[in-house]
């Protein structure tokens, strides 16, 4: 299981920094540069590879966040309660404004104004209770 940078082997005048740009042709520099320039590109895809997972965890805990609150407030207005729930959650991927439940407050969705996420926050929210809802039937 060798790197992408290994894996070139016939022609080591040649980098890859990942699969869409292709590939940068080292054949004018000396030994000690390419050796550089290959740690350095290894490094970097070690980098990204973290950052994914980052934005991956990130994402996958608002969701999980959005999931109960909405299962939350289907409960409770299944039973009669009236129920406004909000929350902000900030992390790698932004800030994320959720407001949802059956209050005039939840209708009005006064989240933060200055904040354009919020705006994709509550329209996720609503597809969600709209697909909980449909699950629940």
């Amino acid at each position: 299981m060798g790197n992408d940078l290994e894996k070139k082997g016939a022609n080591d005048d040649l980098i890859s920094l990942d699969g869409s740009s292709g590939q940068i042709d080292l054949s004018g520099l000396s030994a000690e540069a390419k050796e550089e320039l290959k740690k350095y590109a290894l490094r970097k895809k070690i980098d990204l590879a973290h950052s994914v997972n980052e934005t991956q965890r990130d994402l996958q805990a608002t969701s999980a966040a959005v999931d109960n609150m909405a299962d939350a407030t289907r409960r409770m207005s299944e039973s009669g309660d009236a129920v406004t729930i909000r929350q902000s959650i900030e992390n790698s991927v932004g800030k994320t404004e959720i407001l949802m439940g059956n209050t005039e407050e939840a209708k009005r969705g006064d989240v933060d104004k200055d904040n354009k996420t919020w705006m994709y926050a509550v329209g996720g929210v609503a597809i969600l209770l709209i697909v909980a809802s449909m699950l629940g039937s």
